[in-house]
């Protein structure tokens, strides 16, 4: 457990600034054998106008449970796996309730392999400013995003994507303003998009 003892989360700051895209660009790498973190109450930030993920766990059968954070990249207008502020490549048991998510390619990022299943739950966040999209999802079955905030004008391709989630998907109450950046091609963007679901 990692947590800021003030009610302010800017006043427990973790950053890094790598520029790279490879190994190490993050700010939170999960360890090999641990398998439950919780962060509270913290400010996580990349610093690094190059490449910067700021939470990466490619470790599955992990639990994550991420509150009253902000989580920050100073990477502003740049797409793709090397920008997202949380990353997860593997299965995961995620909660993010009450963050707020600055810049970055992506907020939330879980992309579990075939015939794994994720189990995420997403509510009362805001995020600000991503490229490409605020929630990205692949497998993850029963899935609740809810009472979210999202909001971009640089260029979002999507707010909430979900592909390949099933069951019992809940994506209720959230508000989501894109201004289409008028400089490329985005007029397939969707507020929420859901493919092969």
């Amino acid at each position: 457990t990692f947590q800021g003892n003030e009610g302010d989360s800017t006043l427990v700051r973790l950053y890094h600034s790598d520029p790279g895209c490879g190994s190490p660009n993050y700010v939170i790498h999960g360890a090999a054998n641990a398998r439950h973190y919780i962060f509270r109450k913290m400010t996580l930030e990349g610093i690094s106008t190059g490449a910067s993920r700021v939470m990466f766990f490619n470790q599955g059968g992990v639990d994550i449970t991420i509150e009253n954070c902000l989580l920050k990249s100073a990477t502003i207008g740049a797409g793709g796996d090397c920008y997202p502020l949380i990353y997860c490549p593997e299965n995961i048991n995620l909660i993010a309730r009450n963050n707020f998510f600055q810049n970055g390619s992506k907020g939330i990022w879980v992309a579990s392999a075939s015939g794994q299943q994720s189990k995420v739950e997403i509510t009362g966040n805001e995020f600000y400013r991503q490229v490409d999209e605020a929630i990205i999802l692949d497998y993850c079955n029963n899935a609740i995003v809810h009472n979210n905030s999202i909001y971009s004008n640089i260029g979002m391709i999507d707010g909430i994507y979900l592909q390949r989630c099933n069951q019992s998907i809940s994506i209720l109450r959230n508000k989501i303003s894109l201004e289409i950046y008028a400089a490329a091609p985005y007029e397939n963007a969707f507020g929420i998009k859901l493919l092969d679901c």
